[in-house]
């Protein structure tokens, strides 16, 4: 009589059973083993962030074969990084690597450069330089109207017209040929050498 009026609760207590059972097989199964090994966090989750391919590159990236600029951004650029006016570089690493491992010894590397060389420097010269009501005071920028006035540039109209009267790698100097003034600066930033310390990178920006 007993065992009788009770069944109801054995089938409830096994149907308990199999669903505790089930959930911890799954979460067995599912949960990563380094769930849990700093708390409550996936330990190997930095080591699968650091084995994943970069993308962009740091300033040091670039500056394993630019040494020259390195030293030239340095003297008013130097919290700027070459991602922001020349763009991802991938394709620019992968190419130096490749010619690298092509070349002869005594052989001159030549990287591709495509998509490198900025085509409109006054927008990337205003992006920061531009006078603001909220920019400090303290960092240098313009009104664009009023500085070609004063300066009167040979071509106001040309999307390179700052180049005309900056170096802009280093905007304090002035381009030392005035020929060439827009050419020469494209040419500074050709690199002679493949990046030997930039190769795991294979995928930056100069």
């Amino acid at each position: 009589m007993f065992s009788r009026d009770t069944l109801h609760l054995w089938i409830l207590a096994g149907a308990l059973a199999l669903v505790g059972v089930g959930f911890f097989t799954v979460r067995g199964l599912t949960i990563p083993p380094s769930f849990g090994q700093f708390g409550h966090y996936r330990g190997a989750a930095l080591q699968t962030a650091t084995d994943k391919e970069r993308k962009l590159t740091t300033r040091g990236d670039c500056a394993a074969c630019h040494e020259t600029l390195k030293h030239e951004m340095g003297k008013s650029h130097a919290a700027v990084h070459c991602i922001e006016c020349h763009g991802e570089g991938k394709d620019h690493m992968t190419a130096c690597k490749t010619a690298k491992a092509a070349a002869k010894p005594g052989d001159k590397v030549t990287c591709d450069k495509t998509n490198l060389m900025p085509t409109d420097i006054k927008s990337i010269c205003l992006h920061c330089h531009q006078q603001m009501v909220g920019r400090a005071t303290k960092h240098p920028q313009i009104n664009f109207p009023d500085h070609m006035k004063d300066n009167d540039p040979k071509d106001p109209k040309s999307p390179m017209v700052c180049m005309q009267c900056h170096v802009p790698h280093d905007p304090s100097e002035e381009p030392s040929d005035d020929k060439d003034d827009e050419a020469k600066p494209a040419e500074a930033a050709t690199p002679t050498a493949a990046p030997a310390a930039a190769t795991p990178a294979a995928g930056g920006a100069e």
